[in-house]
């Protein structure tokens, strides 16, 4: 895999700094990136530590911050992210929504912060 100088920045959502490293190499977008990876789309877009600490390796990322910055499916309705669990509210539909956030089309997320 080619390399850029791509920074993952402290207050970036994972999925942002792959979008943006995806276009660094010329790529249309992160499903591009994660094919040229070899990286299925679906665990990375849940969250799957697998998949995030093999995209990490691959692109040399700290594995730890692309963990806390990644969203992870938590038990229930619950969502974790930076190290916070958020509760999703009933009208979130988080595979629809998540993606809609993701990849540029607009879409409210709500999220409510949980108790630990």
């Amino acid at each position: 895999m080619p390399s850029a100088t791509i920074e993952f920045h402290d207050d970036e959502l994972f999925i942002g700094y792959l979008s943006r490293y995806a276009r660094g190499l010329g790529l249309s977008g992160v499903f591009d990136l994660l094919l040229d990876l070899s990286v299925p789309r679906k665990g990375t877009l849940n969250g799957a530590a697998a998949d995030i600490q093999k995209i990490s390796a691959i692109l040399e990322a700290d594995v730890d911050h692309a963990m806390r910055q990644t969203f992870q499916k938590g038990a229930g309705q619950n969502v974790l992210l930076g190290g916070l669990f958020f509760k999703i509210n009933a009208s979130f539909v988080a595979s629809s929504a998540f993606a809609q956030g993701v990849f540029g089309m607009i879409s409210v997320l709500r999220l409510q912060r949980t108790q630990r």
